[in-house]
């Protein structure tokens, strides 16, 4: 009987956590997509200084999940989105609109794909 009781307590347990885990991978993600699209605003006005202030932010954003990601999803994505906040920052610095509006269509894919990946449904169990 203990042991049954253990597997439900456990079972429980991970199911709250997984739920959690997915919560947190998809606000993270909402947050992330929101102020790439803020920070792309800006460089369609124009307004170089006020899409690098909002960079500034994004990175601030993603440094301080990147820590917990890096435990739950696949590095290669991590990565690429590494790869891509570096590169808008170059964008930018040199004001390059077309190559900042391709890249950050890129990011904006990534870190969909990080939340689609990882959401609960039946193509990612089997």
């Amino acid at each position: 009987m203990k042991a049954l009781k253990l597997s439900i307590v456990l079972l429980i347990i991970i199911f709250i956590g997984s739920i959690s885990y997915v919560y947190a991978i998809k606000n993270t993600s909402e947050t992330l997509l929101n102020e790439i699209n803020i920070m792309e605003e800006h460089v369609n006005s124009n307004d170089w200084s006020e899409a690098n202030t909002q960079l500034n932010i994004i990175e601030e954003i993603w440094y301080t999940k990147e820590k917990w990601l890096a435990l739950l999803i696949d590095h290669q994505h991590i990565d690429e989105i590494k790869s891509s906040l570096g590169k808008l920052s170059q964008y930018l610095r040199f004001e390059e609109k077309a190559d900042f509006l391709a890249e950050g269509a890129v990011l904006k894919l990534s870190i969909y794909d990080i939340s689609a990946r990882e959401r609960l449904n039946l193509s990612n169990i089997f």
